[in-house]
C-alpha cells in the first residue's frame, strides 16, 4: 500500500491546478486542460514510464525544484503522469486473508484514464476549491498522505 501510495503521490507532483496553469501558457486561457490532446497510445506509455522510472532516481531535492517550476516542454510528460496518478487513485484494492494462508493483494481497475477527463477532473476541482473558499475556514488541513513513506 506505500508503495501505491508514492506512486499517486510522485505521478501527480502538480495536480491538476498546478497541470491546469502549466497548460494555459501553451492553449488560449478559455480552453479546458487537455481539449484537444491526443489520446495515449500504448508506445507512448512505454516511453513515459522509462523516463518516470528515470527520474525516480534523481535526488528527492532535484525532483521538488523541477516540480516547483514545470516547463511547457514537458507538459505532455505531465498530462500523462497525471492520468497515471489518476488511474491508481481510481484502483480498488482487495485483500484477501484466507485461513492458513498467507495474506494476498489484488489491484483492479487499471485501465488508464482518458485525456478527456482532464477537463472534468479541472472543473470538479475549481468547484471544490469555490466552495472551500465561500466557506470563510481559513484553516489549512495537514496533508496526511503527504506523510506515508
Amino acid at each position: 500500500l506505500a508503495t501505491l501510495a508514492r506512486l499517486q503521490r510522485t505521478l501527480d507532483p502538480l495536480d491538476i491546478e498546478g497541470l491546469s496553469k502549466l497548460w494555459k501558457t501553451e492553449t488560449p486561457s478559455s480552453v479546458a486542460v487537455g481539449v484537444g490532446s491526443r489520446e495515449v497510445k500504448l508506445a507512448e506509455w512505454e516511453t513515459f514510464l522509462d523516463e518516470y522510472l528515470a527520474e525516480m532516481k534523481k535526488p528527492k531535492e532535484d525532483l521538488e525544484r523541477e516540480w516547483a517550476n514545470p516547463t511547457h516542454e514537458r507538459l505532455r510528460y505531465y498530462l500523462l503522469a497525471y492520468l497515471m496518478s489518476a488511474t491508481f487513485k481510481d484502483c480498488s484494492v482487495i485483500l484477501r486473508f484466507a485461513p492458513g494462508e498467507g495474506p494476498t493483494i489484488t489491484a483492479i481497475d487499471l485501465d488508464p484514464k482518458s485525456v478527456d477527463r482532464l477537463a472534468k477532473w479541472e472543473k470538479l476541482d475549481n468547484e471544490i476549491v469555490g466552495c472551500f473558499i465561500e466557506s470563510g475556514d481559513k484553516a489549512k488541513p495537514a496533508c496526511v498522505d503527504a506523510r506515508v513513506e
